[in-house]
């Protein structure tokens, strides 16, 4: 799996696929349950396309911190992308997060499909439009 493309401190998804982008503070009990959402997600739709990413956006975790959440969480297993920016905040001030958790659904085209500031985003909320968006086209007759 690649990750997103760094961009001048922005991350773009990978083309035509959908991306969830998560800013969490993994020491937080909250940011763990939405932790426990993707790497869910990820499982059920990497296969079909999906990337799901996440930002420590506080900063605090260090680099050594950032490995043991992958090994401890499976999160590579599951193919969850754990993004290291030079500046965490400034990355998530970029994509107008201001509270923690906030996870973002980023639609194949680019455009935000969904957003969810300051809470969990449940598993049910994500899957309707993870349905939609990681469908295979219709075939035409």
């Amino acid at each position: 799996m690649t990750a997103p493309q760094n961009d001048g401190g922005r991350y773009r998804q990978r083309p035509g696929r959908p991306l969830v982008l998560a800013f969490l503070d993994p020491k937080s009990s909250t940011s763990r349950s939405q932790l426990a959402v993707l790497r869910s997600m990820a499982t059920q739709y990497g296969p079909s396309g999906l990337t799901v990413a996440l930002v420590d956006a506080t900063g605090r975790a260090g680099h050594d911190d950032l490995v043991n959440l992958r090994y401890d969480w499976h999160l590579d297993v599951a193919g969850v992308l754990v993004l290291e920016p030079a500046d965490p905040a400034a990355l998530a001030h970029s994509y107008g997060a201001t509270a923690i958790p906030t996870t973002l659904l980023i639609a194949p085209d680019g455009h935000l499909a969904r957003r969810w500031d300051g809470t969990v985003a449940p598993a049910q909320d994500l899957a309707l439009p993870l349905q939609d968006l990681t469908a295979s086209p219709a075939a035409s007759p």
